[in-house]
């Protein structure tokens, strides 16, 4: 999938929309610009139907990518919460105990959360309190958790996207343009230690508090995945595990 997959919209009231991208969108934005700083409105009409017109196009066919390789989206038979709708739900993991990647205020470097890291925090969080942001965008707060738990392999969740954004993030995690969850966490500075592993250091942290989540292309923890979207294993998933499938009995047929 293309790394240019959306792109986000500054609004005349000073909010922020998630769009679908489309060819040459940058150019025309460039000649929408133009026709208006002439004052030629017959031309500046004609460039924003075209803009519109584009970015629907895109918007469908990105929903029809999902429709093709998923026809028929099921509600999961687990239990949520009573105001949660099913079909928005997107679960996976925020962070796993593994050492992975990491960026701060610091710079990058290597870090690992102990399992129990986040214990004291929820014992009485309330998920709907830590914000679901696209990309880690500040003002681009996409949706809320509905359950956040420490289990053996991560920080597992499960988050509900608000219906304005619902069509577009479901579809860029249903095609793979957003495969993993990550997390901003504020980490308590006595309880986090140096060691060395495999020559290299890694900061450990013993304690931390969850401060938001964020849908991620390109996750820094490779273990952080979202494995369901409205209660289905992702469609590029299917597709990647049927490949693999078919590579392996070919593998055998040789």
């Amino acid at each position: 999938m293309s790394e240019s997959t959306f792109y986000i919209e500054d609004r005349s009231d000073g909010s922020q929309e998630l769009r679908a991208e489309f060819s040459g969108r940058i150019a025309l934005e460039g000649r929408i610009a133009e026709a208006r700083s002439r004052g030629d409105e017959e031309l500046l009409t004609q460039l924003q139907r075209e803009h519109r017109n584009l970015r629907m196009a895109a918007q469908r066919a990105r929903v029809r990518i999902v429709r093709d390789l998923h026809p028929a989206r099921r509600s999961p038979r687990t239990s949520t919460p009573e105001t949660a709708e099913p079909a928005r739900l997107i679960g996976g993991y925020l962070a796993s105990w593994a050492t992975s990647p990491t960026q701060s205020s610091t710079g990058p470097h290597l870090s690992r959360y102990l399992p129990t890291a986040f214990d004291r925090q929820l014992r009485e969080l309330d998920p709907a309190t830590i914000p679901l942001l696209f990309g880690h965008v500040e003002r681009l707060e996409v949706g809320r958790f509905r359950s956040i738990v420490a289990d053996d392999l991560g920080l597992r969740a499960l988050a509900e996207v608000d219906r304005a954004f619902a069509d577009l993030c479901l579809t860029a995690v249903d095609v793979g343009d957003v495969k993993g969850f990550s997390l901003r966490a504020a980490n308590l500075p006595s309880k986090v230690r140096l060691e060395t592993e495999d020559g290299q250091s890694v900061f450990v942290i013993e304690e931390a508090s969850l401060v938001e989540g964020s849908l991620a292309a390109r996750p820094g923890d490779q273990r952080a995945v979202i494995v369901s979207v409205a209660g289905h294993l992702p469609a590029w998933r299917q597709v990647e595990r049927s490949l693999a499938r078919d590579a392996a009995m070919a593998r055998l047929m040789r």
